[in-house]
C-alpha cells in the first residue's frame, strides 16, 4: 500500500517536474506513458484534452494533485468493479479481453459521462449561486437609488401640491376682487340713487317755494 501511494505521488511529481500542477502537455504525457494499458483513448490527444477539462474543476486550465487523484480514484474504482464482475461471473468474461482492457472499458462510462454530468450539474448550481453572490455594495446601491427616486417623487408631489395651492389662492383672490368690485358697483349705484332722490326732493321743494311766492 505504501509503495503504491509513493508511486502515485512520484508519477505526479515527475510528470509535473516538481510543480503543483500538470499543464496540458504534462498531463498528456502522463496519460500516454503511465495509463496506456488501463485507459482507452490514451493516444487520442483530443480525448485526453477532454478528460483534462473534465477533471479541471476550478477551470484554471491545469490539473492539480487533487484533481489528478480524482482520476486515480476513478481508475481504481473501475478496476475494483471489473474484478468483482470477473469473480462473480468468470464464464461471461471474454477470453480475448485482458484485465487492463476491461478496466478501461468500465472506466470509459464514468470518465466520459459522469464528469461531464457533474460539470453540467455544477454549472446549473452555479447559476443561482452567482446571483446570490451579488455584491452587497451593488444591492445597497440599488436600495439607495430606489430610496432617492422615492424621495424625488415625494418632493415633486409636494411641489405640485404647493403650486396647486398657489394657483387656488390666486384664483380665490381674483374671485374676491371681483366680488369686491361688484359690491362697490352696487354701493356706487345705491349712492347715485340717493343723490338722485335728494336732487329730486330739492327740485320739488324749490318748485313749491316758487309757486308759493307767485301766489
Amino acid at each position: 500500500m505504501e509503495s503504491a501511494i509513493k508511486t502515485v505521488v512520484g508519477v505526479f511529481l515527475k510528470s509535473s517536474k516538481g510543480k503543483e500542477n500538470l499543464g496540458g502537455k504534462e498531463f498528456q504525457s502522463l496519460v500516454k506513458n503511465q495509463l496506456k494499458n488501463i485507459l482507452t483513448g490514451s493516444e487520442d490527444n483530443e480525448a485526453v484534452k477532454t478528460m483534462r477539462e473534465q477533471l479541471d474543476n476550478n477551470q484554471d486550465g491545469k490539473v492539480s494533485f487533487k484533481e489528478y487523484m480524482n482520476l486515480v480514484g476513478y481508475l481504481a474504482q473501475a478496476v475494483s468493479e471489473q474484478r468483482c464482475l470477473e469473480t462473480e461471473t468468470p464464464a461471461e468474461t471474454p477470453v480475448q479481453e485482458s484485465q487492463p482492457q476491461a478496466a478501461a472499458n468500465v472506466q470509459a462510462e464514468p470518465q466520459q459521462a459522469e464528469p461531464q454530468a457533474e460539470k453540467d450539474k455544477k454549472k446549473e448550481e452555479e447559476k443561482p449561486a452567482a446571483e446570490e453572490k451579488k455584491p452587497k455594495e451593488e444591492t445597497n446601491k440599488e436600495v439607495e437609488q430606489k430610496g432617492a427616486k422615492a424621495e424625488e417623487k415625494k418632493v415633486e408631489e409636494k411641489k405640485a401640491e404647493a403650486n396647486q395651492a398657489v394657483e387656488n389662492k390666486a384664483e380665490e383672490k381674483k374671485v374676491e376682487e371681483k366680488k369686491a368690485e361688484a359690491n362697490q358697483a352696487v354701493e356706487n349705484k345705491a349712492e347715485e340713487k340717493k343723490v338722485e332722490e335728494k336732487k329730486a326732493e330739492e327740485n320739488k321743494a324749490e318748485e313749491k317755494n316758487i309757486k308759493e311766492e307767485a301766489s
